[in-house]
Parts: C-alpha cells; structure tokens; sequence
C-alpha cells in the first residue's frame, strides 16, 4: 500500500509540473507570442495594401502601353500609306522621256 502511495505522489508531481510547463508555455503565447504575431500580421496587411496598389499600377501601365502600341502602329500605317501616295505623285509628275524615233 505504502508503495502503491509513493508511486502515486510520485506520478502526482510529475503531473503537477507537466501542468506548471504548459501554463508557463500559455502565458508565454499570451503574453508574448501572440502579440507579436498580431504586430507581423498589421505590417503584412500594410504590405498587402502596397501589393494591391503595384497590381493597379501595373495594371494601367499595361494598358497605357497598348494603347501607345495601337497607336504607333496606326501611325506608321498611315505614313506607309502616305509615302507611297507621295512617291507615285513624285513620279508621275516627272515628265516622260522623249522617244527618239529612227
């Protein structure tokens, strides 16, 4: 019996220190932990926030060089098609050689 009691007091105080380690390690993560991850998850919102804005710039500069593409296309389009017009006008007002006939 007596055994059986010293073998109970023994496992009762490593029950009661396993309980101390968690409640330090509870206090540890309230005291300590959790707020710092709160603080890492209030600068990451913030870079999150900058994230989105560089997505939308982005977004409008890709746009912006398209639309900038269009129109550089359209414009040399155009300078083609007016080059050539200019060049047939070129030379169909230069005069024909004359024909020498023998």
């Amino acid at each position: 019996m007596e055994d059986s009691v010293e073998d109970m007091l023994m496992k009762l105080d490593e029950f009661i220190s396993s309980v101390n380690m968690i409640r330090d390690d509870s206090s540890l993560c309230l005291n300590s932990t959790i707020p710092n991850i709160h603080a890492k998850s209030v600068e990451m919102r913030r870079i999150f926030n900058k994230i989105d804005q560089l997505e939308v710039f982005v977004t409008r500069v890709k746009q912006d060089v398209t639309l900038l593409e269009d129109q550089v296309n359209t414009a040399e389009t155009e300078l083609e098609l007016g080059s050539l017009s200019s060049i047939k006008k070129a030379f169909s007002s230069l005069p024909l050689p004359f024909t020498v006939s023998t």
